[in-house]
């Protein structure tokens, strides 16, 4: 049976073997590992070319984060809270110092080291999944603080029932049933006390007495 494939011999040259083309292809070109690999040399190189725009984009980013701190704390001034204010002012100060401060090196070296954390995390998830959201510690602690406060608000709330119930006078029927009315719904009715010779009580106190009832 014939193949399409030649037979093996040694004496053939390592390209010329039938299936070098598929493992050089697969190995060598399009290997998911080298693939990566030429991906992150494309971005050193890009770091490299483009050292001072990506380190006046740093510093932008650090003063725009200053000068918001500043205006948190004017607000700060502005509201009495002197304290506060300082804490935003001390941290604007900070920053700008990091921005002088901040070189070209500093900011490739910074963005490496992100793409390595990058690609840390992304095979640390692969690895061990995340948790659900519903697992999350997260949002764990956001659901525990807000069943605290509702708690707190439902507390609240049930105290100014029993405030307002205390100072109610409960009225009920047997109050308002006098002494003769209520000894005619006992001859009448067979059940005391029910609804019905309560309510029977109550008509004939109303009324005046079991005489001006009929009963």
């Amino acid at each position: 049976m014939k193949t399409g494939f030649k037979k093996y011999d040694s004496s053939y040259k390592r390209k010329e073997s039938p299936f070098t083309r598929l493992s050089v292809g697969i190995g060598i070109t399009t290997g998911p590992r080298n693939l990566e690999r030429r991906r992150r040399e494309k971005q050193r190189e890009y770091d490299e070319a483009n050292k001072e725009e990506l380190l006046a984009k740093a510093k932008g980013r650090l003063i725009k984060k200053a000068e918001r701190k500043e205006s948190k704390a004017a607000k700060r001034r502005e509201q009495g809270r002197e304290a506060a204010a300082a804490r935003k002012t001390r941290k604007a100060t900070k920053l700008r110092k990091q921005a002088g401060e901040l070189t070209a090196d500093q900011v490739v070296r910074r963005r490496e080291q992100m793409r390595d954390n990058a690609e840390t995390r992304q095979k640390r998830n692969v690895l061990n999944p995340s948790p659900t959201p519903f697992t999350s510690k997260k949002l764990l602690k956001k659901v525990s603080s807000q069943l605290k406060a509702a708690s707190k608000k439902h507390a609240g709330q049930a105290a100014k029932i029993d405030k307002t119930v205390s100072s109610m006078k409960m009225k009920t029927p047997m109050k308002k049933i006098s002494g003769p009315c209520k000894a005619a719904a006992k001859r009448k009715f067979k059940v005391w006390p029910s609804a019905y010779a309560s309510g029977w009580g109550v008509r004939c106190t109303k009324a005046g007495g079991p005489s001006k009832f009929g009963g």
